[in-house]
């Protein structure tokens, strides 16, 4: 009996976690989770903070997002090092971070170079179009360079809770 409890705990898991909404997030959205000196688009990216942390939608990020929020806060030096190591613990409970593969960057390259952005901007929109999840982001020049192209590219700035 024991057994059957306990499969039916883990298939309506499953069935919960199947049903929240997942959004691949860039650093230009979650550094305006904690430093919040351009007051644009935080209503926003305050949605997607509010429901991580409620466990009600899924924020999903390559490994380079820890990278580039460390590159930003390094710079500030208004911003004590506890509380950047604050913000990193909170952003690996909020956020999944994954790892890269071999054909993850070779996507990502082909697309870098097919519309001229960053490898880096290529790994968020390769594995936004891998796991067929939106990739939101507050890179206005970025979304201006996918617009028209076939990629799940949203700006932030235009991002609705309905979306």
């Amino acid at each position: 009996m024991k057994y059957n409890e306990d499969y039916i705990k883990f298939s309506e898991f499953i069935i919960k976690e199947s049903l929240k909404r997942k959004y691949i997030l860039d650093s230009s959205v979650i550094i305006k989770w904690y430093y919040s000196s351009n007051k644009e688009d935080l209503k926003q990216a305050s949605y997607f903070y509010d429901n991580s942390r409620q466990n009600n939608n899924v924020i999903v990020a390559p490994d380079l997002l820890i990278y580039e929020i460390l590159n930003f806060f390094k710079n500030k030096s208004e911003i004590a090092e506890n509380y950047i190591f604050t913000i990193l613990n909170e952003i690996y409970n909020t956020v999944t971070i994954l790892g890269i593969s071999n054909n993850l960057f070779k996507k990502a390259f082909k697309i870098a170079r097919d519309i001229g952005v960053t490898i880096y901007d290529g790994i968020y929109i390769s594995l936004s179009d891998e796991l067929n999840i939106p990739f939101i982001t507050a890179d206005k020049k970025l979304f201006t360079l996918t617009e028209k192209l076939n990629y799940r590219v949203v700006l932030l700035k235009n991002f609705t809770s309905e979306y």
